[in-house]
Order: C-alpha cells, then sequence, then structure tokens
C-alpha cells in the first residue's frame, strides 16, 4: 500500500486504482482483526465473545462521508470538490475526519472491543498479557489512512488536494507499521516466555513421575492432585501459545 501511495500520478485510473486498493485493504484488516481461535476472539480485549470489528459498510463508512459533505457541503465525487483546496483539506482531516476516529465515534461506529486485554497465568507465579484489542492506536492509524484513501482520493479532487490525502494516509500508515511492530515485539516477547515455561513444567512433571515411581510412602490422592494440577498448567500453557502464535497482526499492512 506505501508503494502504490508513493508511486500515484494523479492520473484518474491510478486514483481509482488506489481507492479500490485501499478499500479491500481495509476490509482485509477488519477481517483480520475479527480472527478468533475457535472459542474467543483474539483482538477483543477482554470482551472475547463477538467479534471486535464492524464492517465498514454498517456505520463507519457513512459517518466519514457526512462529515465530509458537512465540511465542503458536496461528495468527494462531485465535480464542484474541484474547488476544494489542499489547506482546507487539511484542515478537515486533522479536524471532522480525525474525530472520526476518537474513542467515542470509535466505539460507535467501529469497535466493539474493550480498551483491557486479557492476562493468563502461565505457571504458579506468573501472570502475562496474551491478547491485543483492536482499540489500539495503532490500528485506528491504519484504518485513517486506508479509510480517506478509499473514500476521499477522487479524480474530482485537484492535484495538490489530492497529494494532501496521499502524503497524510503515508504518513499514518508509517505510524500505524510501526506501531504494530513494537507490539509484534511483545507478543514475540510473551510466546518466548510461554515456551520457556513449557520447557520448565514439561521438565518439572517428568521429574514428579520419577520421584513418585520411587516412594514408598506417598498419599495416592494428593500425589494424584499434584499431577493432574501440573498437567492443567501444562495444557493451558500449550494453549497460549497456540493463540499468541495466530496474533499476526502486521500481515494485512
Amino acid at each position: 500500500m506505501l508503494d502504490s501511495l508513493i508511486s500515484l500520478d494523479n492520473t484518474s485510473a491510478s486514483t481509482s486504482t488506489l481507492s479500490n486498493d485501499a478499500g479491500m485493504k481495509l476490509d482485509s484488516m477488519i477481517s483480520t482483526l475479527n480472527v478468533s481461535d475457535g472459542r474467543r476472539f483474539l483482538f477483543g480485549g477482554t470482551k472475547s465473545g463477538t467479534a471486535p470489528m464492524s464492517n465498514f459498510e454498517d456505520g463507519a463508512q457513512t459517518a466519514l462521508n457526512t462529515a465530509f459533505t458537512a465540511e465542503f457541503g458536496m461528495g468527494p465525487d462531485d465535480a464542484s470538490a474541484s474547488s476544494i483546496t489542499a489547506d482546507q483539506m487539511t484542515d478537515f482531516l486533522d479536524g471532522a475526519f480525525a474525530g472520526e476516529f476518537d474513542d467515542a465515534n470509535w466505539a460507535a461506529n467501529w469497535s466493539g472491543a474493550s480498551d483491557a486485554t486479557r492476562s493468563s497465568m502461565i505457571s504458579t507465579s506468573e501472570t502475562i498479557t496474551t491478547s491485543i484489542s483492536a482499540n489500539e492506536t495503532a490500528m485506528r492509524k491504519i484504518a485513517m489512512a486506508y479509510s480517506m484513501v478509499s473514500e476521499f482520493a477522487t479524480s474530482s479532487l485537484a492535484d495538490e488536494t489530492l497529494q494532501v490525502i496521499v502524503s497524510k494516509a503515508q504518513s499514518l500508515l508509517g505510524e500505524g507499521i510501526a506501531g504494530l511492530t513494537e507490539m509484534g515485539a511483545q507478543i514475540g516477547s510473551a510466546e518466548a516466555r510461554i515456551t520457556a515455561v513449557n520447557d520448565m513444567m514439561s521438565q518439572a512433571s517428568d521429574n514428579t513421575d520419577t520421584k513418585l515411581s520411587t516412594l514408598e510412602s506417598v498419599d495416592p490422592a494428593e500425589a494424584k492432585t499434584k499431577v493432574d494440577l501440573l498437567t492443567t498448567q501444562i495444557e493451558m500453557s500449550y494453549s497460549l501459545t497456540s493463540q499468541m502464535l495466530k496474533l499476526s497482526i502486521i500481515n494485512y499492512v
């Protein structure tokens, strides 16, 4: 997408192609943020029982175009849109358009996720964060970039006005990707920690089995309880590893 923005030559054909590409990228992003491991939605935060993201056409698209019409008195495809100046477009993107991604509007039109993320116990003494919220700033910036291009980058605009949209989208995508990269590093760190705990618990389980087989005086009920608890912790840790591997949040950029 960044390459497409950089190479835009302001012809009607390339503008249309770019707008369509941005729309498909936005749909792909929403689909990715609605991924489930079969039991919960991974980007829902603590509200993991339902898909966090709404379809763009179900509210956000109308809200954005309504804001554009309210600002300029016309739609982005109107021939009169050629009169919109670069400064006016800058004011709109930094003002009314950006306001469509604040907490209230994001919750109303884009996301039903919670800001809070899930934490999971991976051992008897250690808890880590094992989810990401679709409400993260990086997600919003990428949604802003894709939606401003898909909805407002039309051949009706003057070249310098269109360039304002392109430049703003480039900046937002760069910032969003940087944010995703940082979150990816955090996920990698958590995954590595889960793997280490898995190894430790597997070794502990082996040691426990060995000791139980050699002890002559042992309470069978107590021993079974300890082994069952350890087994449950191992299974939970393996499950968390699987979930973390599915958090491929940068694939849609």
